[in-house]
């Protein structure tokens, strides 16, 4: 006969108390040998086998593929109550409120099943001081005027990802090699060093009206010989690339 864990609970408990080994059997209700096993580490408690197969008739049998499932794939964002409350009005009586937590689940098998793929994120860790952010921004919402005439300017912005020490300096024009090489020299003498990794966009990721930027090719290897030459790995983003440039914008909060 199998063991189970109430069993084993109570034939501990009786160890725990002084009994010996035959009482503490006898008061788990088995024989003295299951009990060395257990105290031997040689035996565990049974444990019930997975069902699976139906243990009940399915409610929803005769309307899931004719009705359920067309609805469904037709428009994947209906919800089970809706299609509880159609059924309910077709047939009158045959689907009580109580099957909506069956529909419910068969609604989310179906999706996660049949329905539109989920976008795979991979959550980042980042070390203290391992990485450093560079990228061009503009003060969205506001206007910096000198006397009454608005200043065309950019922003550079340094960012620290783990602590978020930053730093920024106006770029009066667009972006450019130049600003970028400015911009992060002048950051890295503030920090007083140069994280491991810096990551930059490539001065033509997002061109200026007022000053063309060099050509991607060149801009990428500029940039990636003056970040190796002050100790840094450099890592550029690619040009057209959002998701990633979407990625460092919301990191440093622009």
């Amino acid at each position: 006969m199998a063991v189970t864990k109430q069993q084993v609970r109570v034939y501990m408990l009786k160890r725990e108390l002084g009994h010996t080994q035959i009482t503490a059997a006898a008061k788990a209700d088995f024989s003295e040998r299951p009990g060395r096993r257990i105290e031997q580490g040689e035996t565990s408690p049974s444990l019930p086998k997975p069902c699976h197969w139906r243990t009940r008739a399915d409610p929803f049998e005769g309307v899931w593929e004719p009705e359920l499932r067309v609805l469904l794939e037709a428009n994947p964002g209906l919800q089970a109550i809706t299609l509880l409350e159609g059924l309910q009005d077709r047939y009158p009586g045959c689907y009580p409120d109580k099957l909506l937590r069956t529909l419910q689940r068969r609604v989310k098998h179906w999706r996660a099943v049949h329905g539109k793929e989920k976008e795979v994120m991979f959550r980042q860790v980042h070390p203290p001081g391992l990485l450093g952010l560079s990228d061009f921004t503009q003060l969205k919402g506001m206007a910096i005027t000198l006397q009454g005439e608005v200043l065309s300017h950019r922003l550079y912005h340094f960012r620290l990802v783990y602590s978020g020490w930053s730093y920024v300096k106006v770029v009066l024009g667009g972006e450019s090699f130049t600003a970028l090489a400015e911009g992060l020299q002048r950051a890295l003498q503030r920090l007083g060093g140069c994280p491991p990794t810096s990551i930059a966009p490539t001065a033509s990721q997002r061109p200026s009206r007022t000053s063309p930027p060099m050509s991607g090719k060149t801009s990428s290897s500029g940039i990636r010989r003056f970040v190796s030459i002050r100790g840094c790995t450099p890592v550029v983003t690619i040009p057209g690339s959002p998701m990633r440039m979407g990625g460092l914008s919301r990191r440093m909060g622009i």
